[in-house]
């Protein structure tokens, strides 16, 4: 996932651990002398979610609560391996109210069992945008293509910033 950076200049860093049988994803931030904290995003599913494995597909980001937003994938690893639009992929945000040491997860919507909601991305503050005290979220809902010539017709949703 994409890099964010707070007020103070310090980096936040979203990755995941995937192997055979599950995906964990952890931000990283520097705590000095060269040492990283390292925060399980795992935990913080959703209830509900918290078998499902996670994917650092989205990122991190800032809105003028200063306060970390990260944008992330879950969904179950398929047995084919297969993971990239799987469909019981699904969005997952996490927001923080303590700079990041602790995370509230939330899912958007019920699970569809035939399409993956996916590739999400979050509004980023460029100089040139207002930020919300939350950034905003893009994301598309729909099936991956069988190669890299298929037309589709996904839709794409765009959930405003918030409080």
């Amino acid at each position: 996932g994409s890099i964010g950076i707070d007020r103070e200049g310090r980096p936040f860093v979203p990755y995941s651990i995937r192997t055979q049988d599950t995906s964990q994803a952890y931000l990283a931030t520097p705590i000095g002398e060269g040492k990283w904290r390292h925060v399980h995003l795992n935990p913080f599913l959703p209830l509900g979610y918290r078998e499902w494995d996670l994917f650092m597909h989205g990122g991190v980001s800032f809105g003028s609560s200063g306060q970390p937003v990260v944008a992330a994938t879950m969904m179950h690893i398929a047995e084919d391996g297969v993971d990239w639009g799987e469909v019981t992929t699904e969005l997952v945000r996490f927001r923080s109210l303590d700079g990041g040491e602790t995370f509230v997860g939330e899912a958007f919507a019920l699970p569809s069992a035939d399409e993956p909601r996916w590739m999400p991305n979050l509004e980023r503050p460029t100089g040139f945008n207002e930020m919300p005290p939350e950034p905003a979220l893009i994301y598309t809902d729909g099936v991956r293509g069988e190669a890299l010539g298929d037309q589709l017709s996904n839709r794409v949703w765009w959930l405003p910033g918030g409080e």
